[in-house]
């Protein structure tokens, strides 16, 4: 059985589930834009997308010289 180190871990947070019904209700939208949305700071609005990502929660569209617009999976 492998373990994941405490540090790696995720928790889905009610501040998580409040951007996930907000993307969803809006299908898609930039971070800057959930930031105002749940007024929180950028920072902390991207390194919680960043774990949404990283547990399968969301996908990003790319395009190029665009800023990265999430939307659910």
């Amino acid at each position: 059985v492998s373990r994941v180190p405490k540090h790696q871990r995720f928790v889905v947070t009610d501040d998580d589930i409040t951007i996930l019904k907000l993307i969803y209700e809006f299908r898609l939208l930039r971070r800057d834009q959930l930031s105002t949305l749940v007024n929180r700071h950028d920072k902390s609005v991207h390194r919680r997308l960043s774990k949404l990502l990283l547990g399968h929660y969301l996908t990003v569209i790319r395009l190029p010289q665009q800023k990265h617009i999430y939307h659910p999976r």
